[in-house]
């Protein structure tokens, strides 16, 4: 595995960056929710995921399916307490980097994070 990192959001993003942010933001916020943004860094194959973490307490891993991100999770997300809810975003959804799928099996992938 890589390095961790939590992430910073600064006013250098594009604009549609930034709109996807605030929409982001705003459905976590409608659900009482306050994330905190992460990225792990992996070595083989080189990989940027995004994990999304709510709450304390035993952990938790959401993997997303075909499609969605992070928030998609946030009405269960709301009803766990007493949980850590760690939220991977898949390579090449939402911040995660892209993943070439024919090359690199994704479980593999997920059991290093």
């Amino acid at each position: 595995m890589g390095t961790e990192t939590v992430a910073g959001r600064g006013t250098s993003e594009e604009p549609r960056t930034m709109r996807y942010r605030e929409t982001e933001d705003a459905l976590w916020r409608h659900h009482g929710l306050d994330p905190v943004e992460r990225f792990v860094e992996l070595d083989s194959p080189p990989l940027r995921l995004r994990i999304t973490e709510v709450g304390s307490g035993r952990p938790l891993l959401f993997v997303h399916g075909t499609a969605g991100t992070g928030p998609v999770w946030a009405p269960l997300v709301r009803e766990l307490d007493g949980f850590r809810c760690l939220i991977v975003d898949r390579p090449g959804w939402a911040f995660s980097s892209p993943l070439d799928y024919s090359r690199h099996e994704y479980g593999a992938i997920v059991s290093e994070v």
